[in-house]
């Protein structure tokens, strides 16, 4: 029972996958179900976040979205067929049919704008592309924007925007400035031992040693009945207080000691 609910838990927090959710897509526009294949478009957007995205993969999400949105309004997916030739005009959806293929083939880009971060543009990504230099100047249309760790293993940030023509548009996401660079910051030197090591091992030797001044002080003390004259007695009293003084004598030093290692480190 717990295996299971375990896994179920996984499936539920696990990140949809992009393919996945534009397959889903395809199925429910041909099946004229345009709300199932709005929700499907929602979890493709999530899948945006999850994953780097290539060329290929975002220009056939722009496709699929169009072909969904010309089945129910012919025209109306045209800048998002102009869209996905941009990024890569190979990706077609043979689902979709002849007719929707024709306006996808006639489909262009029409002006241009930039998209700016508000973010590390270090960790940057157009349509699958590593962009460096921002503001970035592209076609005007639908792209997927994503921010992802610099060595490419985890997505910070991902959605699709449609960019104007002519405008510089400011893509919020409430990262931090340097968030990409901070997944993967390496300090640029060494850092210090948090303790020294030859001066945590005096403190070490010195605390043993106090250790077993107080434990033959505890012997002494304990056969200190078996002596019969005043003069031994006397004698064994002498040697309990040598050993008590010293054990406290070695467990000060090992109290200087560790604090020094942590001063002196």
């Amino acid at each position: 029972m717990i295996l299971a609910l375990a896994a179920l838990l996984g499936s539920a927090l696990a990140c949809p996958t992009l393919d996945e959710s534009v397959d889903s897509a395809v199925v429910h526009a041909l099946a004229a179900d345009a709300a199932a294949a709005d929700n499907d478009f929602v979890t493709a957007e999530e899948a945006l976040g999850c994953a780097p995205v290539t060329a290929a993969q975002a220009a056939r999400y722009f496709v699929v979205r169009g072909g969904a949105a010309e089945f129910v309004e012919p025209g109306s997916g045209a800048r998002l067929f102009a869209s996905a030739r941009a990024v890569d005009p190979k990706v077609w959806e043979d689902r979709l049919g002849g007719e929707l293929k024709a306006r996808w083939s006639n489909a262009a880009v029409e002006g241009s704008g930039s998209l700016t971060l508000d973010t590390n543009r270090d960790g940057g990504w157009i349509d699958g592309v590593h962009v460096v230099d921002w503001p970035a100047r592209t076609g005007a249309g639908w792209h997927v924007v994503q921010v992802v760790s610099i060595d490419g293993s985890t997505v910070l940030y991902g959605r699709s925007v449609n960019l104007p023509a002519g405008e510089d548009a400011l893509v919020q996401t409430g990262l931090a400035e340097s968030a990409a660079s901070e997944v993967h910051a390496v300090p640029a030197t060494p850092r210090r031992p948090l303790v020294s090591p030859a001066w945590l091992i005096a403190s070490g030797v010195a605390a043993v040693v106090g250790g077993g001044l107080a434990a033959g002080a505890r012997v002494q003390s304990d056969h200190m009945s078996g002596y019969g004259t005043e003069e031994t007695l006397n004698a064994a009293w002498q040697r309990e207080q040598g050993f008590a003084y010293g054990a406290y004598a070695a467990w000060g030093v090992a109290g200087v000691m560790g604090g020094l290692s942590f001063v002196l480190r």
